[in-house]
């Protein structure tokens, strides 16, 4: 109680825009994370991504400003998992590839389409973000 105000217990709650949960689990936090960034990556959809007169190169860093930026903020404090790692990184993958117009049938690898953006894996950035 706080000044005669009953304070209800919940599983997690925001606070300074990172989600906090009781068990100090990330899973919360990541499918924030995503989330937030998707509906970002979404708004910017005719604005940029769909702009026939943006080329790639101007894309691409948009696409680091605006949306990596979301999907990675509070990430310095982060202790990931493998499974965590994963989701950032198919969720980062999924964009590029939108943003190239590249679909599952075009048969490219992470690589490829990695080195056509000049970008790098969600794992080299997380880790280059701790390291920092």
């Amino acid at each position: 109680m706080v000044n005669e105000h009953v304070l209800e217990t919940v599983d997690h709650f925001t606070y300074l825009g990172s989600t906090i949960s009781s068990d100090l689990s990330l899973d919360k936090e990541i499918q924030t994370r995503i989330g937030k960034a998707a509906t970002s990556f979404i708004r910017l959809r005719s604005r940029a991504w769909s702009n026939k007169y943006l080329t790639e190169h101007t894309k691409t860093p948009v696409y680091q400003c605006c949306l990596v930026s979301v999907l990675l903020y509070g990430s310095k404090a982060w202790s990931t998992y493998a499974r965590h790692e994963r989701k950032l990184n198919a969720f980062h993958m999924g964009c590029l590839r939108n943003i190239l117009g590249i679909t599952w049938r075009d048969k490219v690898t992470k690589e490829a389409v990695l080195a056509r953006t000049g970008s790098k894996s969600m794992f080299q950035t997380l880790k280059l973000r701790r390291l920092r």
